[in-house]
């Protein structure tokens, strides 16, 4: 009688530790589809405040070749050089010489930031340029500038990376990619313009932060300059086309205004989830390609952690219930 009591009570705690089991599981599984939702919109919003650090960065390189610029731009020495029309008296450009590199080498970054910035006086196409040592290996001329195919582009728009990225024009020795801005310098007491600023900035403000973004690799970054789209692969920025069909805009899920979220696929029959932040800097955007089937992928396997914890929990509890359970 012992033994058959014993079993009866075995069983009874078996089948209710069995029905516990299939309780819980069912309850993670409902929760898994109701919740499933919240948790993509969490992992999708988590990659925004990312990109937002990221992009962030990139604006905060730009800035310093921007700051620069500006300096130049609005100096006195360099206006007085611009307005120069005696073009024998070199006492005004060794002066807005001088103004420059002092400025350009009291902020180091610019050294790997900065390809080549040139003064060009409109009077009399004189120049003045700095440019590191190792990418002056073709003559510089204001007419070389200025007969570029994009300079009118970059000219129409000041400040703007309209042209994209480029192969620098005037550094042959190898391929060396430069995005070119152009901004004028205006006449301190008149309307018009006594010069231009032509400058090259390294690829490296972008490619810097983007090579030290953590980023799954199941996901794609892209960066958006002007009409122009490059991926970055390999601490480098190749030029792409766009080549996702829009499913569906999740913008209503951003944490940020101007922020972009896209259900996507892209040409290999692939859906995504595109989350793209504008930068300060107009035009240009960051973009996160999520594949969809590893997002999907990364929810389920939270919820089967979650159901393996309950099982192991059960089944312990119900291993100690066996074993401490007092013989009738």
């Amino acid at each position: 009688m012992k033994k058959h009591f014993h079993t009866i009570r075995a069983k009874i705690l078996l089948y209710t530790i069995s029905l516990i089991l299939l309780i819980s599981i069912i309850i993670a599984f409902i929760s898994y589809f109701i919740a499933s939702s919240n948790l993509e919109e969490n992992l999708i919003q988590t990659t925004e405040t990312k990109l937002s650090l990221l992009a962030s960065s990139i604006d905060s390189n730009l800035e310093s070749v921007r700051g620069f610029v500006h300096s130049c731009q609005t100096s006195g020495q360099i206006r007085k050089f611009a307005l120069e029309t005696d073009s024998s008296d070199k006492q005004s450009k060794r002066e807005a010489h001088d103004f420059v590199m002092n400025t350009y080498n009291s902020n180091t970054a610019l050294r790997s930031q900065l390809i080549r910035l040139v003064i060009i006086r409109k009077s009399q196409n004189d120049i003045i340029q700095v440019v590191e040592s190792v990418y002056s290996s073709v003559s510089v001329s204001a007419d070389a500038i200025m007969t570029l195919s994009c300079f009118e582009d970059l000219y129409a728009h000041p400040g703007e990376l309209t042209a994209g990225i480029l192969s620098a024009p005037f550094y042959h020795s190898k391929d060396i990619p430069v995005m070119p801005f152009v901004v004028a310098i205006d006449h301190p007491y008149k309307s018009s313009e006594i010069g231009y600023i032509f400058t090259e900035i390294s690829t490296s403000v972008i490619t810097d932060p983007l090579h030290n973004y953590l980023v799954d690799e199941n996901s794609r970054l892209y960066f958006q300059i002007g009409d122009y789209l490059y991926q970055y692969t390999d601490h480098n920025l190749t030029a792409c086309t766009k080549n996702f069909e829009v499913i569906d805009d999740l913008s209503d899920m951003a944490l940020s205004e101007g922020t972009i979220i896209q259900r996507a696929r892209d040409l290999d029959g692939r859906d995504c989830i595109l989350i793209t932040r504008p930068l300060k800097n107009t035009g240009l955007y960051v973009t996160e390609c999520l594949d969809e089937h590893i997002l999907s992928q990364n929810i389920f396997q939270t919820f089967f952690v979650v159901v393996v914890i309950i099982l192991t929990f059960a089944t312990i509890t119900g291993s100690c219930s066996l074993s401490c359970s007092p013989e009738p």
